[in-house]
Formats: structure tokens, sequence, C-alpha cells
């Protein structure tokens, strides 16, 4: 039976405010040049997410799915390497020879995707894929979710029944092959490091709507007893952090429901890139973080979390040594400049929520005034942002480029995009606007 398209979900577009960068220099040449393709890019085209059925397939690993003939069954590429695949394509036919796969009757939610031990990785992109299915599908459904180690699984749990996706509900299933008679699965919604889509943010939104706003606005987020990516000294940095109001927090020995309270109530946080960093979700609008990342580390996962959330980010390049206990090589102790500690403690702004451009452009103004000249599958918003502006087009009706920038020459002669500088700066500056 071939697959369903169950519903499409638009994901919509979304502008990127480029990440403060300290120490960009300590980041090897190539690295950094990839890392600079996420940093300096504008935003991100709307697009669709799916919501498909599947019938009578294999899931393995870390969430693969194989039909009959073991081929691989998911349309989005980039989520599985294809040692996975091949894996659970081994895996398979092993339990098939020994007649020992487990079925599971009934409809079934795929929760589960590569890095699933990984809280982080669970929080972003596997809790969303339950709440969404659960939001769409009003039948009974299951839930098929990566069975973890203990104190990880408490956590998922917790996040789980925030969102009524209760035990009852819950297959916690291991990397054995799982033969499932109906799987719905999301395709689209994110991918490590390189997309992430606004629509998550409806999950964390639901979640911290029940949870009430810890009482500390500036915490210090500790890796605690974590053997890698330590930060020297740490006990000597919490000391001084907390001369400076900052409260310490170790979100890995936190139930859930306070790890949500600490971050929702914090306006500044500082802590080392690492999984429970990934709760700058439940953050405010408006918050900013001090991401200490190893100079070695090829990361803009928590980059793409904050200009989400609008919240400022500030990525910290420290020196590290080797690792000592496996993992990346990365993953050894951090050492924060003491210079950088003071400008990192010390800078006590709390930042205003990053602009929001939507609400002073109209899509269909905008293609009615193209004349049916944008490019098929482009986004207008950014059509506007790379292109429009620069040819004298106005994003709707109330906002005039060419006033805007006659009314702000400085503006005009930096080569400034009007409408991003205004809800950068100009509105809180108090500069006009005018119609067109």
């Amino acid at each position: 039976m071939d697959d369903e398209i169950l519903c499409d979900i638009v994901s919509p577009p979304f502008l990127l405010h480029p990440p403060v960068i300290k120490h960009a220099g300590r980041i090897g040449a190539d690295m950094r040049q990839g890392l600079q393709q996420t940093w300096k890019r504008i935003g991100f085209a709307g697009r669709t997410v799916q919501l498909r059925a599947m019938h009578n397939v294999v899931v393995a690993g870390e969430g693969v799915v194989l039909r009959a003939d073991l081929s691989f069954a998911l349309h989005v590429e980039g989520v599985h390497s294809a040692q996975d695949i091949a894996a659970a394509q081994a895996a398979t036919q092993a339990a098939r020879r020994r007649g020992r796969m487990r079925r599971i009757a009934g409809e079934v939610a795929l929760c589960r995707r590569p890095g699933s031990n990984n809280y982080g990785h669970w929080l972003v992109e596997m809790l969303p894929l339950a709440f969404m299915t659960a939001e769409r599908v009003s039948r009974p459904v299951r839930f098929m979710v990566q069975a973890a180690e203990e104190k990880l699984a408490g956590a998922m749990r917790q996040g789980l029944d925030r969102i009524g996706v209760w035990q009852s509900l819950r297959i916690e299933a291991g990397p054995e092959p799982v033969l499932v008679e109906r799987l719905l699965v999301i395709e689209g919604l994110t991918s490590h490091g390189a997309y992430i889509s606004p629509l998550i943010m409806d999950c964390f939104d639901r979640i911290a709507r029940g949870v009430e706003a810890g009482g500390a606005k500036r915490i210090f987020v500790s890796r605690g007893a974590a053997p890698t990516r330590r930060l020297a000294d740490e006990a000597g940095v919490i000391a001084r952090a907390a001369s400076r109001g900052f409260a310490a927090v170790a979100p890995g020995t936190m139930s859930f429901s306070a790890q949500v309270a600490s971050f929702k109530g914090a306006r500044r946080i500082v802590g080392i890139m690492g999984a429970t960093l990934a709760n700058v979700v439940f953050a405010q609008p408006g918050a900013v973080v001090h991401a200490l990342a190893p100079a070695a580390m090829p990361d803009t996962f928590f980059y793409l979390l904050c200009a989400l959330r609008r919240i400022r980010f500030i990525d910290v390049r420290c020196t590290h040594g080797p690792a000592q206990w496996g993992g990346a090589f990365w993953d050894g102790e951090l050492t924060l400049d003491r210079g950088d500690e003071d400008a990192v403690f010390n800078d006590m702004h709390d930042a205003e929520p990053l602009p929001d451009v939507n609400h002073l452009f109209d899509a269909a103004y905008y293609v009615a005034r193209l004349g049916g000249m944008l490019p098929a599958g482009e986004d207008p918003l950014l059509h506007y942002c790379l292109h429009g502006w620069r040819h004298g087009l106005d994003p709707s009706p109330w906002f005039s480029t060419s006033r805007y920038l006659a009314a702000n020459p400085e503006v005009a002669a930096a080569g400034m995009n009007p409408l991003l500088h205004y809800v950068e700066h100009g509105q809180s500056e108090g500069r006009a606007i005018y119609a067109v």
C-alpha cells in the first residue's frame, strides 16, 4: 500500500539576526568558512512539513524506517547516515532469519531520531514530533520513543506528560527492528544544525505556560559531573559569577519542570555548549545567551534556537585541551580567559527582544507588485530582503522603501536594508515610516 499524506503543515519563513562571535580566529579556517554559511545567512524560506502514514514498515536503530524490500522509506535526506541505514538493514535481515521480530499493530507515531540518548536532540528534534502529531491526529495513537538510560528517561517522561502523551500511550523501543502496521511520520521539521522549523516553538510555549518561572534572572549553566567539555576552574568561575548576581544551575541534576522554570525566568544565560543548554527554548524573547564553545566545535544548533526564540546570541570561542574520556576531539577541558569572563558576567544589560519584521511585510501585496516575476519556490520576504528593496519595491502599503531611505540618507549610504534597519534600530530611535 502506498504512503498516505495526512496533512501538509506550512512552516513559515523566518529571518536570522547574525550572532556575535568572539575569537572567531581560534576556529580553523575551513570550519569557520562552513559555520559562516549559517552565521551570515539572511533567513530561511517557508516550507512544507508533512505528516504521512506508512504501512507495514520496519523501524530499527534510531528511527530508521525500512520498507519490506529493506529500502529506506523516509523522504527527507540528511537525517540518517548511510551507516545508520546499512546497520538497520543488516539488523532487520538478521531478525527475519531468526523469526524474532516484534510486531506492533495499529497506529504508531514515530518520535525517534539520531541522538535519542542526548537530551538536547530529544528536546528539540523528537519531543515536537509527538506534540505535533498529538495536535493533528484526533483518533487514538501510540507514540514510539527511544528507550533511554534512567536519568534521561525521567526527563523524557516528564516532558511527554507535559504535552499530554501519557505513559499508557508510549512505546519505549530500543534499536532492535520492530514491524509496525501503520506508522505516522512527520518529515521536514528539523535537520540538526542545518534547519529548525519555527513550528517547534509551539511545543515549548505549551510546556512553559504550565510552569512558573524561576526566581533567578541570571544563571550560569554548569555541565555538572559530565566528564567532557568541562570548564577549567569551574568552582572559581561560579564563585566569581555569584558575586555578580549569577546563580549556578546544573540541569543534569534537575527535574524537567525545574529546568523549564530556571530558563523561563532567566534574562541572562551563560553556559557551555552542551545538551542542557538547549533549554534556551524556554527562555523568553529578549534574553541574552553567552554560549562558551570549544574553538573546534562545528556547531550552529544553539544559534538557530536562539534566533527562533528572538534571543541575542553571543558565541564565545574558548581554547581547550584534548579529550580525555573519548568523544569528539573538542571535548577536552575549556579555558575561559579572565578578560572574557569579566565581559560575560559584567554585561548586565537586559536586551529588548530581537525585532520581528513580519508585521510590516504583506506577502500578498508584495507578490502582486512583482507581477508574476517571483521565482518559483522563493519566499517573498526573503526575496524582498535579498533583492526587492534594492529595486525600490515596497514590502507593504504602510512601508515605503524609497521614502524611508530618502528620510534617512545615512542608511541609504551604508547600503542597509531599510525594513531591517527600521525594526532593528529605527523603531526604538523614534524614526518615522511612510505609507506608499
